[in-house]
C-alpha cells in the first residue's frame, strides 16, 4: 500500500469517526452520614491544599439550622451556609461542672454526650474512674 493511498483511507476513517453517548444528567451519590441529622456540632473538611501535619476537619462548629442540601453553622460569630457534604458530625462530651476540680482520691465521673454513637458506647471504659 503506497503512503497516499493509506493516508487518505486513514483520513476517511477518522472523519467517520463519533463520540459515544455517555449518560449525561446522571446525578452523583454523595455520602451523608446518618447522625448528621441530628448532631448539634458538626466538623467543617478543608477543601484547599493542606500544610503538613494539618487535619483535614475543622472545628467542631455549631449548627445553627438544617436544611436539606447545607447546614447553616455558626463560625467566629458568623451564621455561614456549609453543604452538608463537607460535614462531619461531632461526638462532644457533655460536661459535668460537680467533678471539674479533683484531688487524689477522689472519684471523677465522665458523661457522655446524647449525640455519641452507640456502637462506641460499647466499648468504653466504665463511667466511674478512681485514681
Amino acid at each position: 500500500m503506497d503512503p497516499q493511498n493509506f493516508v487518505a483511507k486513514l483520513q476517511q476513517h477518522m472523519a467517520e469517526l463519533k463520540p459515544l453517548k455517555s449518560p449525561s444528567n446522571r446525578k452523583q451519590n454523595i455520602f451523608v452520614h446518618k447522625d448528621l441529622k441530628s448532631c448539634s456540632h458538626v466538623f467543617l473538611r478543608i477543601d484547599r491544599v493542606k500544610k503538613a501535619l494539618e487535619p483535614p476537619y475543622e472545628g467542631p462548629y455549631t449548627v445553627h439550622k438544617k436544611y436539606d442540601k447545607y447546614f447553616t453553622i455558626l463560625i467566629k460569630d458568623k451564621t455561614i451556609n456549609i453543604s452538608v457534604d463537607r460535614l462531619k458530625p461531632a461526638y462532644l462530651l457533655a460536661v459535668d461542672n460537680q467533678n471539674e476540680q479533683t484531688s487524689v482520691g477522689q472519684k471523677m465521673r465522665f458523661q457522655i454526650g446524647k449525640n455519641f454513637p452507640q456502637c462506641l458506647m460499647n466499648n468504653l471504659l466504665p463511667a466511674v474512674v478512681e485514681r
